[in-house]
């Protein structure tokens, strides 16, 4: 399994390039997009909510075991520039740079971009980064994408089989009250396993939970 937040400025294609990716999900400030490929669970993880709200960039994020960075083929801007600073504060390694629209650009423009965005991440975690341009108009680059996406999964499962033997912690994004249940959460194992009638903290008011 991993999660695949898909970020990037505004009107940079990412939403129809997440509904490439998976099957609509739950929404909120964030929407999930879903697939199956074998045994292997993907979720994508669209921040709609972002420009405007910085807190849906930040749980798409947090969520993330891989980061997708939409940025249109016309170029850079301050909003890609706020994803990048993010990731690298947030400790994000794993990720790649979607050059989306590609079909409205050329091989040389295309060029050009992957040396800016080069230029730019040099010295974060982000810097080794490839860059993979796409069209969700033509399909151009969709499945070298995928690809690419279900390497770093493979790298993130080895990761998470060290991170089972932890203690369990649990990234919560969605709760929902349910009649004669009570409080339902929704969220991310991010380390560790869980069990049915396992008792948890809730932090930061740090009440007990199951």
């Amino acid at each position: 399994m991993a999660n695949v937040s898909i970020i990037g400025s505004e009107r940079s294609g990412r939403t129809s390039l997440a509904t490439k990716l998976g099957k609509k999900g739950t929404e909120s400030d964030i929407t999930l997009y879903n697939f199956v490929k074998g045994n292997d669970i993907y979720s994508f993880v669209d921040a709609i909510g972002y420009p405007s709200s910085i807190k849906s960039l930040i749980n798409a994020i947090n969520l993330s075991d891989i980061a997708l960075v939409c940025i249109p083929a016309t170029g850079l801007n301050s909003q890609v520039g706020e994803c990048i600073v993010a990731l690298d504060l947030l400790g994000n390694k794993r990720g790649l740079f979607i050059i989306t629209m590609a079909d409205k650009s050329n091989p040389m423009a295309l060029s050009e971009l992957t040396e800016k965005i080069k230029a730019i991440t040099k010295g974060t975690n982000l810097e080794k980064w490839e860059s993979v341009p796409v069209s969700t108009t033509t399909f151009e680059g969709l499945e070298t994408l995928k690809e690419k996406i279900f390497a770093l999964a493979e790298e993130v499962k080895k990761t998470n089989a060290a991170l089972n033997e932890l203690p369990p912690r649990i990234m919560v994004d969605h709760f929902f009250n349910v009649t004669g249940i009570g409080t339902v959460v929704l969220g991310t194992v991010i380390q560790g396993t869980i069990k049915m009638h396992d008792q948890f903290t809730l932090f930061p008011v740090k009440r007990p939970a199951e």
